[in-house]
Formats: C-alpha cells, sequence, structure tokens
C-alpha cells in the first residue's frame, strides 16, 4: 500500500466529513483564505447571523413519490468504519427500502482504489441512482461521466465543500455538510468566549483534500472577521490525539499567547489539550468538528471548548429522496441542498446531542 493511499485511509477514519470529498491541497499554507461572494463585512460583532453563501441554499429536496416500479440505488460508501459515515449510509438505505426500492451497499473502507472500483461495479449493475462521498473527487470524475452517459444518476456528498464551486461533470446534486455555515458558528463562538484581538491558533491537515482545507480556511477567515488574530497555522500528517499533541506543544511553545485553538476533527484538539495541560496552558480551549468522544470530553470538561456534529442522519436521508427522485424521473433536482452546517456543541448543550461512535 502506497503512503498517500495509507494517509487517506487515516483521513477517512479521523474525520468522518465531511467531508470525505477530497482533491488536492494542502491545509498549512499560511495567510487569508478565499473569500467567495456573499461574504459578510469585515469587523462582524458576535451577535450577527451568518452572511456566508450557504445562506441561502434549499434545505431539503422535493418530497418523492412512491412510484411502485422497481427501483435500485447504489451506495458507495467511502469509509463505513466510521461511525458518522455509517450513521449516514444506514439512513439513507431505510430512506431507500421505506420507498419501496432496493439497496446495493459497498463499502470502500477509506481505500480510494476501492472505491472508484465499487462505483465501476454499480455502474455495471445498471442500478438507476448512486450515492457516493468521493474520496478523491479526480479519481472518481471519469466515472461520474459513465454513469450519467449510462443513464444514472450520481447523488454525491460533501462534494465539493465549497458551494460556490459547480458539481463535478456527471453529478445530478449535492447534499452538502455545510462546511463555511460551520467554520462561522465556531468562529463566532470564539468571539463571543475571548476578546477581541486575541491569539488563536489553526491546525490543518498535510493530506489531499479540498474539503478539509476549505473548512479550516473558513474558520480561519470567518475567526478574522470577528477581530480575532491567527498566531500560527500549521498542519498535522494525520488526524490523532498524539499528532494533536506534537503540534500542539509546538505552536503552544512559539506562541505564548494564543488562548484558543481550532482544527477539523475533535482528535486533534484533544491532543492540543493534553499539551496544554502539560505546558500549564490550562486557558487554552479548542473547537473543532465530530463530537465524537473526544469532542464530548473537552466540550464536557473544558469552558469555552466546541465540537460540530455533523447531521449525519439527514445526509443520508437527502441523499437518498435525491436519489430515488432522481432515479425515477420525478422531475429537476437542486443543484446543492445543505443539512446546516450540523450543530454546534457547547457546554450549554452537550449533554442533549447524541455523541457520534
Amino acid at each position: 500500500m502506497s503512503t498517500r493511499t495509507a494517509k487517506i485511509r487515516r483521513f477517512a477514519a479521523g474525520v468522518l466529513v465531511a467531508a470525505l470529498s477530497m482533491s488536492v491541497a494542502a491545509c498549512g499554507k499560511s495567510g487569508g483564505a478565499a473569500q467567495p461572494a456573499g461574504d459578510g463585512p469585515k469587523a462582524l460583532t458576535a451577535a450577527v447571523p451568518y452572511p456566508g453563501p450557504e445562506a441561502n441554499l434549499p434545505t431539503r429536496y422535493p418530497d418523492p413519490v412512491r412510484t411502485g416500479a422497481p427501483v435500485d440505488v447504489g451506495i458507495a460508501c467511502a469509509a463505513c468504519q466510521v461511525p458518522g459515515v455509517a450513521l449516514a449510509a444506514d439512513q439513507a438505505r431505510k430512506t431507500i427500502e421505506d420507498l419501496g426500492g432496493k439497496v446495493t451497499l459497498l463499502d470502500a473502507g477509506g481505500d480510494p482504489q476501492k472505491q472508484l472500483n465499487q462505483f465501476k461495479q454499480l455502474v455495471a449493475q445498471h442500478v438507476q441512482a448512486i450515492i457516493v462521498q468521493p474520496l478523491v473527487e479526480t479519481a472518481m470524475a471519469p466515472a461520474f461521466l459513465d454513469a450519467k452517459a449510462a443513464g444514472i444518476a450520481v447523488i454525491t456528498i460533501g462534494s465539493p465543500g465549497d458551494t460556490t464551486r459547480p458539481l463535478l461533470p456527471g453529478v445530478v446534486s449535492d447534499v452538502t455538510f455545510g462546511l463555511d455555515r460551520a467554520a462561522f458558528e465556531k468562529a463566532q463562538h470564539l468571539a463571543m468566549n475571548l476578546p477581541k484581538g486575541a491569539e488563536i491558533g489553526v491546525l490543518g491537515y498535510g493530506v489531499p483534500s479540498d474539503s478539509v482545507k476549505y473548512g479550516v480556511d473558513r474558520t480561519a477567515y470567518w475567526a478574522e472577521q470577528f477581530g480575532l488574530k491567527i498566531a500560527q497555522r500549521a498542519d498535522v500528517s494525520e488526524l490523532t490525539v498524539n499528532a494533536g499533541q506534537v503540534a500542539g506543544t509546538g505552536m503552544l511553545q512559539r506562541n505564548p499567547d494564543i488562548q484558543a485553538v481550532v482544527s477539523f476533527t475533535d482528535a486533534v484538539t484533544s491532543g492540543v489539550l493534553v499539551a496544554a495541560r502539560q505546558l500549564n496552558r490550562r486557558q487554552v480551549f479548542v473547537c473543532a468538528n465530530d463530537y465524537d468522544k473526544n469532542g464530548y470530553q473537552a466540550v464536557s470538561t473544558k469552558n469555552g471548548s466546541c465540537s460540530v456534529r455533523w447531521d449525519w442522519e439527514d445526509l443520508g436521508r437527502f441523499a437518498a429522496q435525491a436519489a430515488y427522485f432522481a432515479g425515477t424521473a420525478q422531475g429537476t433536482l437542486p443543484r446543492i441542498v445543505t443539512t446546516g452546517g450540523g450543530t454546534l456543541v457547547t457546554k450549554d448543550n452537550y449533554e442533549s446531542v447524541p455523541v457520534v461512535g
């Protein structure tokens, strides 16, 4: 197994999320992120509503009509060993079956080549629609066109992460995580818990992933709009507690005024909290995504910390509704539908939000 494939497998096991929709880019470059049209003004106040590019996206698909005709839907699961991804796949399966359809679910286990082969297998089976969360967008692109040529509707999850980008050719519709809204809400939470001008650190992920890059970049962007200062950006090589601890130690040692650290996944920021304790920087708190056991531990024990719990169940349900709707030719679907950016989990609501995994 190549080093690149091994890293992407670790990504699938660690992220989710979100985004699991990837291409080629690294998260650790310094400087500001792109600012797509629709962004709010500079110097946002903590109480401002979300003004970004996802604000006006539709939040549901048309209700599909159960036709009674045989409908086969394929699910090319990216990594069903990841609890959130498994939740989405299971909800998609249930929704299709409730509509009277048949499901073929294939699990790539985080392997991009295996996902591509399984997608081609579903095309060869002549299913009516395929749901897929692409591990590597560019690798899947030709297969999406093959599916379109065969009359198969392709519904993606979280691809592209940046909803201002076009869908890949051959894709009918995408269900988005809402990465920009989630980034805004994390940054807004930071602004409400830190003084204006406070320094924060940003940990990205040095493995090809447009979605992770976009999510991290947008968190940094919105933090700056709320008047916070990015003291340092750095990469981790894998999404683990140990990697977060190593990166967090270096970041906190070089930046004595950092008060909070943000990243894409709770495992990384959990490691940062370990580093902060060891360095006697106990005032440092963290914000990330997933709300797994690491996120729960951070939010429940460290004032100020937050985690975004992605709406995995809605991601699966929406994708299934779109697949059935398109697979039975019931009309035109919206280009992108959003699940709303997940739920921001804080000390105020963590007991009422289900932990993932």
